[in-house]
C-alpha cells in the first residue's frame, strides 16, 4: 500500500487494529502523551492518508481493561448463570431429540435472560455493594426458580424478536427505580443523609455503604471522600464530572443490557460527522473504564466476568447440539456478536492509540453501521454508510475480520481431502423434522478422534481447536490461567484419549506376543 493511499478495512475488530496500527505506527508514525494526559499522534508521512474501518454495528470491540483480577487470582463464579441452570432449563423444556441426544434449548428466549440476570446481578453489586445486590437478589431468585423449572410458560411471554432479555429482572424494576430516586435525593443532597437512611431501610436496603461504595467506584478516592464529609455535614456537594466516565447518578447508571450491547444510540447514525463524534465519545468512554480495570469498573466487570470467565457455562449449553438447529445458527449471528463486542477487544494500549489517530483524523469512522462496498471509478471501491449517507472512496480494500470455518471450502486443502477421502465428516446439527445445520467444522467424539461419514471413529485422526468448531463451541479462544477453562478442559480430555489409545495398543502387543 503505497504512502498517502486511501486504505479501507472490512472489520473492526482485532485483526482490523492491528492492521490499522501496522499502517501508522508500523510505518514510523509516532505516538506521544501531551501535557492533559492523552496521546497525539504524528505522521509519519508513509502512512496512507486515510484509513476507513466498517463493519456491521460500526463500532470498535470494547477494549481488554486492566488485568487487576490477575494481581488476585479471584474470578468470577456464576451465580444465576451455571451448569446447573442449563441442565435445569433443558430437562423443563428442552426439544427431545429422537436418538436420545440431550433435549435441545432456544439460546435467545431459554438462555439469554439468565445471562442478562447474571449480568444485572453482578453489575449492581460492583457498582453498589454486597448490600445492595443482596437486596436486588429478594425481588429475582423466585422468578429465577420459576423460569428454571416451570418453563414452558415462556413460550406465550417472550419472542426471541423483541430481544426481552430483561424478563428476569422486570420484577426488581420499580424497586429499583424508588431505590434510585430516594439513593439520588441522598447523593445531590436535597434529602437530609439521615431521613434517607430511614426510607432505605424501610425498603430493605443499606443506604451509607451502597452510596460509599457508589462514590469510590464512580470517582476517585479523595473525591468520594470529600463527597461524603460534605453529606454528613449537612452540605450539599458538588456535582463533579466522573473521570472515569460513569454517570455520577444511580438514576442515570440503573442496568440496562440495550445500553451494553449498544453503547451508541441509532440516532447519532443521522448524519457522517454525528456518527464519528458519537464513537470518538465510546472510545473515550471505554479507554477510561479499561483503565479502572476488570475488578473495579461495572460496565468492564461485567462484560469480562460473565462473557469471558464464564464461557465455559456458554460452551456446556451449546456443544453436542445442546441447541436446535435454527437456535445454533442465530447464535452464531447474534451472540457472538455480543462477546466480541464485550469481551474479545484488543488490549488497553492500542485502543487508546486508536482513540489518538480517531482524533487527528487519520482513522475514519464515519461510514457508520450497516456499510456495503461497491466497485468504484477505475481500480477504486466506494464505501457506503446505508444509515450515515457517507460515500466514502478508497484505493485499497483489505480483509479484516476473521471468517468462519468451514472445512469443505477452505483453501488448505487438507479438510477437503480429509473428507473426499472418507476420513472425517462435517458435524451436522439435525432434528427429525428435516432442519438442520452445519456450522462448518469437523465431526468428533468426546476426546476430539474424528468420525468418519459412515459414523464409525478413526482414533488415529483428532482434531482440536477451529476445525471442530460447531459441534464444540468457542475453540478459537485462548485459556486463562488460573480457571478452569473449557479449552484446556477439551485438551485434557483429547490427552486421556492418546494416553488410552495408547495403553490399550501396549496390552494388545503384549497379549499378541505371550
Amino acid at each position: 500500500m503505497p504512502a498517502n493511499s486511501r486504505v479501507a478495512i472490512r472489520g473492526m475488530g482485532v485483526s482490523a487494529v492491528d492492521q490499522i496500527l501496522w499502517l501508522t505506527e508500523g510505518r514510523g508514525g509516532r505516538f506521544e502523551q501531551a501535557a492533559d494526559g492523552q496521546l497525539r499522534y504524528t505522521r509519519s508521512g508513509d502512512e496512507p492518508a486515510s484509513i476507513v474501518p466498517f463493519s456491521g454495528t460500526g463500532l470498535f470491540m470494547g477494549c481488554l481493561p486492566y488485568p487487576s483480577k490477575h494481581a488476585t487470582g479471584k474470578f468470577h463464579v456464576g451465580h444465576f448463570w451455571t451448569y446447573a441452570a442449563v441442565d435445569r432449563v433443558r430437562a423443563a423444556g428442552g426439544a427431545p431429540v429422537a436418538d436420545g441426544a440431550q433435549r435441545q434449548l432456544d439460546f435467545d428466549r431459554d438462555l439469554m435472560p439468565i445471562v442478562v440476570l447474571e449480568m444485572a446481578d453482578l453489575y449492581y453489586r460492583t457498582l453498589l455493594g454486597r448490600g445492595f445486590g443482596d437486596w436486588f437478589r429478594t425481588f429475582v431468585s423466585k422468578p429465577y426458580e420459576a423460569f428454571l423449572d416451570d418453563h414452558a410458560r415462556q413460550d406465550t411471554r417472550f419472542d426471541p424478536a423483541d430481544d426481552r432479555y430483561e424478563i428476569l429482572i422486570e420484577p426488581a424494576a420499580e424497586a429499583l427505580s424508588s431505590a434510585a430516586a430516594l439513593f439520588d435525593a441522598a447523593l445531590t443532597g436535597s434529602m437530609n443523609l439521615d431521613e434517607a437512611a430511614r426510607g432505605a431501610r424501610t425498603q430493605g436496603w443499606p443506604l451509607q455503604p451502597s452510596l460509599k461504595h457508589f462514590l469510590q467506584v464512580v470517582h476517585p478516592d479523595d473525591v468520594a471522600q470529600s463527597i461524603l464529609e460534605d453529606l454528613k455535614a449537612g452540605r450539599v456537594p458538588p456535582r463533579p464530572m466522573s473521570v472515569h466516565a460513569l454517570p455520577a447518578t444511580l438514576g442515570e447508571a440503573l442496568f440496562s443490557w440495550r445500553r451494553f450491547i449498544q453503547p451508541v444510540p441509532p440516532e447519532a447514525a443521522k448524519t457522517p460527522a454525528s456518527w464519528s463524534a458519537a464513537v470518538a465519545d465510546l472510545l473515550r468512554r471505554d479507554t477510561r473504564w479499561g483503565v479502572q480495570g476488570d475488578a473495579t469498573n461495572p460496565i468492564k466487570v461485567v462484560s469480562r466476568s460473565v462473557w469471558r470467565e464464564q464461557m465455559k457455562v456458554f460452551a456446556h449449553a451449546v456443544n453436542d447440539g445442546g441447541l436446535t438447529p435454527d437456535a445454533h445458527r442465530r447464535l452464531l449471528q447474534r451472540a457472538k456478536r455480543y462477546r466480541s463486542q464485550l469481551a474479545v477487544g484488543s488490549p488497553l494500549s492500542a485502543m487508546q492509540r486508536v482513540e489518538a489517530l480517531v482524533r487527528a483524523g487519520v482513522v475514519n469512522v464515519s461510514v457508520g453501521p450497516g456499510a456495503r462496498v461497491e466497485p468504484g471509478p477505475g481500480k477504486h471501491f466506494t464505501i457506503i454508510g446505508e444509515r450515515t449517507g457517507a460515500r466514502l472512496e478508497v484505493d485499497v480494500l483489505v480483509e479484516g475480520h476473521l471468517r468462519p470455518f468451514d472445512a469443505s471450502t477452505e483453501a488448505n486443502p487438507l479438510y477437503r481431502n480429509l473428507i473426499k477421502r472418507g476420513l472425517a465428516r462435517k458435524w451436522r446439527n439435525g432434528r427429525e423434522n428435516g432442519d438442520s445445520f452445519e456450522p462448518g467444522g469437523l465431526d468428533v467424539n468426546e476426546t476430539f478422534a474424528s468420525i468418519r461419514p459412515d459414523g464409525t471413529v478413526d482414533p488415529r485422526l483428532a482434531f482440536r481447536g477451529w476445525p471442530t468448531e460447531g459441534r464444540h463451541y468457542l475453540q478459537t479462544g485462548l485459556y486463562r490461567p488460573r480457571i478452569v477453562h473449557h479449552v484446556l478442559a477439551d485438551a485434557i480430555a483429547w490427552a486421556e484419549g492418546v494416553r488410552q489409545l495408547v495403553e490399550s495398543r501396549g496390552r494388545q502387543r503384549t497379549a499378541a506376543a505371550e
